[in-house]
């Protein structure tokens, strides 16, 4: 991409798969702050048992929660809970604010359940 700094980011862990091509670009170009949290969902909802990969570092702290729809909204991690405000998908479904207990692993992350 023409025009947008480039950064490497090596991430190593036993037991996690490689990143895929896509995920690796996504780390690349779309990371503007290596130590703020930015969680990509891998659907356009959160529910309990999906998931999706993490760039940044895993804390407590506000986090950007991008959806698989391009949505993107500004969360909250406190301890193991993910808050999220009310918002709409892009297809403009109404989500309600919700809290979720969610599990962080290499570079990937879980949600539990309703917190």
């Amino acid at each position: 991409m023409r025009g947008v700094p480039q950064v490497g980011v090596w991430v190593a862990c036993t037991g996690c798969k490689p990143l895929s091509r896509y995920a690796a670009v996504r780390l690349t170009v779309g990371m503007t702050d290596a130590k703020r949290l930015s969680l990509h969902a891998s659907h356009t909802h959160l529910y309990p048992g999906a998931g999706g990969r993490y760039a940044g570092t895993w804390r407590d702290g506000p986090c950007a929660l991008e959806f698989s729809d391009g949505n993107v909204v500004q969360a909250r991690l406190v301890k193991e809970v993910l808050e999220v405000p009310e918002h709409r998908t892009l297809a403009g479904t109404r989500i309600a604010q919700k809290r979720w207990e969610i599990r962080g692993e290499c570079d990937g992350f879980t949600i539990l359940r309703a917190a």
